[in-house]
C-alpha cells in the first residue's frame, strides 16, 4: 500500500508548495542478486510511523476530483496533520523510532560482521553504493584502532624528530615555542642526520601498511 508513496512524502515537506508528484513507473530498481545476503531493513522514522497509521484512516478523504488517489493532496494533508500534533504525541513516535533504531543497529552489526571482504565488494557492485559499516565511519575507524596488532598511524620523518626533540627540550615551554625551535633545528640539520628519522618513518610506515592488509581479510 505504501509503495505508491514516494520516499519524500514520508517526511514533512518544508512547505506544501514544495510537494511534487512522480509516477511510480519513473523509478527504476536494480535487480537483486538472490545469492547475496540481504541487509536488515532500515528502521522507520517518527514521521514514517505516523504516516503508516494516518494514511489508512484518511486516504479516502483526500482523493482527487475523479476519485483517484492524489499524491500531492494527501502528502500535504499528512504534513499538516503531523504539524498539528502536540509535542507529547510526536515524542511517542520518536520513542518508538528510537527503539526500532536500536533493534536495527544490533541486527545490522550482526549481519555485517558475518560478511567477508569479497561479499561486501559484491554487494557494493550490485547496488552501486558503499556498504556502511555498523555505527558509521567513526565506529569503523575506532574498531580498526582497537584491532590487535595495530602499530599506530606512522609519523613523517620530521615528526619523528620532533617527538624526540620535545622530550629533551620542553622544560615547561609552551607547545608552540617548542614546535618553532624544533622546526628551526630541523632546517639546520644535515641531510645525513635527517636520514635516520627518514629510515625510522619508512620502517614504521611499512609495518602499518602491512597491518592494514589484515583489515581486508
Amino acid at each position: 500500500m505504501f509503495g505508491i508513496i514516494r520516499q519524500s512524502a514520508l517526511h514533512p515537506p518544508a512547505a506544501p508548495q514544495a510537494v511534487r508528484c512522480f509516477s511510480a513507473s519513473a523509478i527504476q530498481l536494480k535487480k537483486r542478486d538472490p545469492s547475496l545476503p540481504v541487509a536488515p531493513k532500515n528502521p522507520a522514522t517518527p514521521y514514517t510511523l505516523f504516516v503508516k497509521e494516518w494514511f489508512p484512516a484518511n486516504k479516502a478523504q483526500h482523493n482527487g476530483p475523479e476519485g483517484k488517489f492524489d499524491l500531492k493532496t494527501i502528502s500535504t494533508a499528512m504534513s499538516n496533520a503531523w504539524s498539528a500534533l502536540t509535542a507529547n504525541d510526536k515524542q511517542t513516535y520518536s520513542d518508538r523510532a528510537r527503539d526500532l533504531r536500536k533493534t536495527f543497529d544490533t541486527e545490522y552489526k550482526k549481519w555485517y560482521n558475518e560478511l567477508d571482504a569479497e561479499t561486501i565488494k559484491s554487494i557494493e557492485a550490485a547496488t552501486g553504493k558503499k556498504l556502511a559499516p555498523p555505527g558509521g565511519k567513526k565506529a569503523k575507524l575506532q574498531a580498526q584502532r582497537e584491532r590487535p596488532g595495530n602499530p599506530g598511524q606512522p609519523l613523517t620523518a620530521f615528526f619523528e624528530f620532533m617527538r624526540e626533540f620535545r622530550q629533551s627540550n620542553s622544560d615547561g615551554k609552551a607547545g608552540s615555542a617548542v614546535a618553532k625551535e624544533a622546526g628551526e633545528a630541523w632546517r639546520q640539520m644535515s641531510e645525513d642526520d635527517k636520514q635516520k628519522y627518514r629510515d625510522t618513518a619508512a620502517e614504521k610506515k611499512a609495518k602499518y601498511l602491512e597491518w592494514q592488509k589484515t583489515l581486508q581479510q
